[in-house]
């Protein structure tokens, strides 16, 4: 549904929803010319972890801010050099966005970093704000239902 430079997406398809929230962001990140800057509770979606290393290597200056406790075990494990346990996708994608060379941070907060939202091209002519309910992870774009709002003004991204 689009209202002005509002559009507000629902999903999960699969679930009778009006749209595929994966792809939503995955089509917002590749339309970014200039700077993504990205804060998300948890990235466990490859699809979506490609379309932020594609933005890196298409010379888009990409940062991202992630809960850090899906980075980490909650109990070392007997062989390190093993990649299992709870969240092991987290790390994963975590590792290869740093090989990528993706400035990457873990949250500043102590207690839970809930925070969902894009800014795109904050001072370019596709400017705009991506946020909602969506976790970035197959649960929160294909099993839970979630919500997108995109909106699509420079003051709003510069603001937020």
């Amino acid at each position: 549904m689009k209202i002005g430079n509002i559009e507000l997406y629902m999903g999960p398809d699969k679930l009778g929803a009006p749209d595929n929230l994966e792809k939503v962001l995955i089509k917002f990140i590749g339309g970014a010319r200039e700077t993504l800057d990205i804060a998300v509770q948890e990235l466990e979606s490859k699809p979506i972890a490609k379309a932020i290393i594609a933005a890196k290597q298409r010379k888009v200056r990409v940062r991202i801010v992630l809960e850090g406790a899906y980075l980490t075990l909650d109990r070392p494990i007997p062989d390190p050099w093993i990649a299992k346990g709870k969240n092991e996708a987290n790390r994963r994608i975590h590792n290869a966005l740093l090989r990528a060379g993706i400035e990457t941070h873990t949250d500043f907060n102590p207690a839970t970093f809930h925070q969902k939202f894009i800014i795109r091209d904050v001072e370019g002519n596709k400017a705009a704000l991506l946020t909602g309910s969506t976790n970035f992870t197959p649960t929160g774009t294909h099993k839970n239902f979630n919500h997108i709002v995109i909106i699509r003004s420079k003051r709003v991204a510069r603001v937020y």
